[in-house]
């Protein structure tokens, strides 16, 4: 499905977000193939969802596979 070694990959720190650290050398934003990186004080947010109207909080697998997919080849490709 994607390039990554981890098979999971889990974002719910929630309360024990607060001691995490933006990487400092992450100093840009990228917007490419219908995709969006950018850094945060707490992380950085990788994307890519334009529906309109869709208010789901579910995750849909095959939104999940292309943004990580497409990320992982633009990160390959700097």
């Amino acid at each position: 499905m994607h390039d990554l070694a981890e098979q999971v990959v889990v974002s719910c720190t929630a309360l024990g977000a607060r001691p995490l650290q933006r990487q400092p050398d992450v100093d840009y934003i990228y917007l490419a193939n219908r995709l969006y990186m950018f850094p945060r004080n707490d992380g950085i947010v990788l994307g890519g969802t334009f529906d309109r109207g869709d208010w789901s909080l579910a995750v849909d697998p095959a939104q999940q596979a292309r943004i990580l997919t497409g990320h992982a080849a633009i990160y390959r490709s700097l």
